[in-house]
Parts: C-alpha cells; sequence; structure tokens
C-alpha cells in the first residue's frame, strides 16, 4: 500500500520533494499558497523589463538544481557556458564604464583561471600576485568546522594580503553573487563552499547558465505551465495553488491528514497573479 503524502510548499524544494515521492511510489498532493509554483523562483515585467527573483543563473556545479530543471523538462532551456566567461564593468574616470574580461582555460583546476587572473586590470601586478595566498588557503579550510561559520570571510581574506579594492574588485564577484550578502560579512565556512567547489575544484564547476525569461522556472504565465505540469499534474499527483495549508489534523488511516481551509483550486497559471494571504 503506497503511503499518502502532502507536501506543502511548491518552490523549488517542495517541487523536487513531490517528484522523489512520487518516482518513490508515493500517493503525492502538492500544495500551495500562491497562484503560481516555484517560490522564489519567478520574474515579473516592469515598464518592459523583465526581472528576476530568484535562481536564474546558476553555475556547473549546481547538480541538484541542474537534475532537477531536468526532470521537468528544461534543460534546453538553460544552456551552459562552454566555459566560465564574463565581462567585468567598473566606474571611469571620464564616466565610461571600464571593462576586463575574465574567462577559463582549458587546464585543469585550479589552474584553470590564472592567465585570467594575470591580466586582470582592476588590479595591481602585486595585488594579483597576492591571490594565490588565500586561495592555497582555501584549500585547508573545512566549511563542517563551525570555527569557519563564526569568521567573517572579509577578516580572512585581509590577514592573507588582500586589500580592500582586491577584496572589492575580485572576490565579491563571486561571494556577494552566490551567498547574496556584502562579501566581507559573508561566512567564512559558506564562502569557502563557494571558492573550492566553484574555482579551486574542476575547471567547469563555475561555468554559467542562465534561465531564459521566457522559460518555465522564471516565467509567471502563458506556455510556462507546460514542463511542469507534464512532471507533476498527474490523476495521482494533483497539485492545487491559490491553496494555503493552515493546519495539520490527525485522521483515520483511511482518510488524508491534510485538509486546507480554503476550497482547493486545481492547477492552472493565471494571467493575472495575486499573492494569497496565508
Amino acid at each position: 500500500m503506497s503511503a499518502t503524502v502532502a507536501v506543502i510548499g511548491g518552490g523549488l524544494a517542495g517541487i523536487a520533494a513531490a517528484i522523489a515521492l512520487a518516482e518513490g511510489g508515493a500517493d503525492v498532493t502538492l500544495l500551495e499558497a500562491r497562484p503560481r509554483l516555484g517560490g522564489a523562483t519567478c520574474s515579473f515585467s516592469r515598464d518592459g523589463l523583465i526581472v528576476d527573483t530568484g535562481q536564474h543563473v546558476f553555475l556547473g556545479c549546481c547538480s541538484a538544481y541542474r537534475g532537477l530543471l531536468a526532470k521537468l523538462g528544461m534543460t534546453e532551456h538553460a544552456p551552459i557556458q562552454d566555459r566560465f566567461d564574463v565581462t567585468v564593468l567598473a566606474p571611469g574616470a571620464d564616466g565610461q564604464p571600464r571593462k576586463a574580461r575574465l574567462r577559463r582555460t582549458a587546464l585543469p583546476g585550479p589552474l584553470h583561471m590564472l592567465p585570467a587572473l594575470g591580466r586582470y586590470p582592476f588590479l595591481s601586478l602585486a595585488e594579483r600576485a597576492r591571490v594565490s595566498r588565500p586561495a592555497l588557503a582555501m584549500r585547508r579550510v573545512d566549511p563542517a568546522d563551525p570555527r569557519a561559520d563564526t569568521q567573517r570571510f572579509g577578516d580572512w581574506l585581509a590577514a592573507r594580503g588582500q586589500s580592500e579594492r582586491t577584496r572589492r574588485a575580485l572576490w565579491d564577484l563571486f561571494s556577494v553573487s552566490a551567498l547574496n550578502i556584502a562579501g566581507d560579512d559573508a561566512s567564512l565556512a559558506l564562502a569557502a563552499v563557494v571558492v573550492k567547489t566553484g574555482l579551486l575544484g574542476k575547471n567547469n564547476a563555475a561555468d554559467i547558465s542562465r534561465v531564459a525569461p521566457a522559460s518555465p522556472c522564471s516565467s509567471p504565465s502563458g506556455s510556462a505551465a507546460t514542463p511542469m505540469s507534464a512532471a507533476l499534474f498527474l490523476p495521482s499527483r494533483p497539485v492545487f495553488t491559490t491553496t494555503a495549508a493552515r493546519a495539520r489534523e490527525a485522521s483515520s488511516p483511511a482518510t488524508p491528514a491534510w485538509a486546507p481551509r480554503s476550497p482547493p483550486t486545481p492547477w492552472s497559471w493565471p494571467s493575472r497573479t495575486r499573492r494569497p494571504r496565508r
């Protein structure tokens, strides 16, 4: 006899949990208070500009997220760079932005970024030479060590010869984008995961992918419903949006132990979205 499971919340974690449970033979129902799935992963349009709100850019090392995209049939909407390649902008003295390029080579990690760092114009030759010191020291940092979690990444870098300018012009490029916090204030433990996995690991670990704005994972309307519907909206795995679960109640074995306190709405993708009250 298969288990009956209600997954509360249709964000990335809820979707992944629902798929895994269904693949394991459970009878799954997914409940989401908003009128759409995806949680923080969505986009909106303002004055003709599409703004993404979460997880629209990811790296090649994000294997779990890439696996979820594959299950949702979205891999073709998120191609990955053939190699890490970004343009860095900085204010110029004449009011025009200065540009630099960071592009990895085919060398094995961690050697793959050395040529790009050696030519990086926003740091002096001496500053570029000192980057190797924390890079080598980072390999000895254990992210699971509680002491690393209480140490600021900026303090750790400064103690290893990284100037304010180096931290802003180089290290922040990776720590801020990955951790969504000012680089100096990030936990050393979390920063170590980013640096060791994305920069010091395999040479393709930091290659960038972007979920296209019109794709199912980031768009709140239109054809976005199709791949998620194919993966989740099956007779034995119903999905209800605009349905907030307000309580868990014990019940007899024959009755599901959940009850939404508002009439369940079968999954659809409304053209006008309104955030329901939780």
